[in-house]
């Protein structure tokens, strides 16, 4: 089953970047990277590790250790992630930190709080581009609201079935099942959903940033607050499709996507739009794979 489930997602990625790439003038692409202002793309990339950085420091926050092993275990499942299905390879993350002595029931809460709050940030992030844009991103507000929903209630009612359905997640598989019977009922308090919600927002804001910078290195041109602002707003939805499990981490459906919206509502050339969200998936998969790169070489070596 494992095995299938990959393979159909590798061939949606490939057919998705094929079709994408088909509808993109290749030449124009190619000159928009080549052009690009590079120092800029440098920052760019050392905003997304602060976006990261400050990921860790939430993970931290929750399950009470900021230690280097936390911060690599941290990168590990993030570069995990980057190549499997709905990012579900940010477990690598728990199970690495499971050996740190860390309880299982604290990685679990740490997971569903984390993406509890980023989904319940970016429902707010979409609410803004429906006030400012399009109310076309209404339906957006409405599942990422339904999600944080979701994430939260788990830590008050068990679940018989919600176990069940966890143990037949592929890749995951009975793990993510135990994971959720060993933190179900765990207390959150408020001052900690909103510390976490905080933290997400700034996350965003450093996304943005990133985005922003790696759009004005391509040539774009607008008020500084205006790009962060919106840049910052349509980041946090547009990176979200990448859990959604049609393909590696999105690859294909968030440029592709992206690049329509960004074009759609921005006004920028579908080539610089799509220049500008191929650097970005780069930049992270660089970034995430230097980071995690100590942490694999000490447990898979030899």
């Amino acid at each position: 089953m494992k095995k299938i489930f990959l393979a159909v997602n590798v061939v949606l990625m490939a057919l998705l970047a094929f079709f994408f790439l088909r509808f993109i003038d290749l030449d124009s692409l190619s000159q928009a990277v080549k052009n690009a202002d590079f120092p800029l793309l440098l920052l760019a990339a050392f905003f997304y590790f602060l976006v990261q950085f400050v990921n860790f420091i939430r993970l931290g926050r929750i399950i009470g250790s900021y230690s280097k092993g936390v911060f690599f275990s941290h990168f590990a499942g993030v570069a995990a992630s980057d190549y499997t299905p709905g990012r579900l390879g940010y477990s690598l993350a728990f199970l690495a930190m499971k050996k740190l002595g860390i309880p299982v029931s604290k990685n679990l809460k740490a997971g569903a709080l984390v993406f509890a709050t980023d989904f319940a940030s970016r429902a707010v992030f979409a609410l803004a581009i429906v006030a400012l844009f399009s109310p076309s991103f209404l339906p957006v507000v409405i599942l990422l609201l339904l999600a944080a929903a979701f994430l939260f209630a788990v830590f008050f009612r068990k679940s018989a079935k919600l176990s069940w359905l966890l143990s037949k997640i592929p890749f995951a598989k009975e793990r993510l099942s135990l994971l959720y019977e060993a933190a179900v009922g765990s207390e959150i308090a408020f001052s900690e959903v909103v510390i976490c919600f905080a933290l997400s927002v700034v996350g965003a804001f450093l996304r943005g940033a990133s985005w922003t910078l790696i759009f004005i290195a391509l040539g774009f041109k607008a008020e500084p607050a205006f790009a962060l602002v919106s840049f910052t707003l349509f980041s946090s939805v547009i990176t979200i499709i990448s859990i959604i499990p049609v393909s590696l981490s999105g690859i294909g459906v968030q440029e592709a996507t992206g690049a329509f919206v960004l074009s759609n509502f921005l006004g920028l050339p579908i080539q610089v739009a799509a220049a500008g969200l191929i650097i970005s998936r780069a930049i992270e998969l660089s970034v995430d794979l230097i980071f995690a790169t100590p942490w694999f070489a000490r447990n898979f070596k030899g």
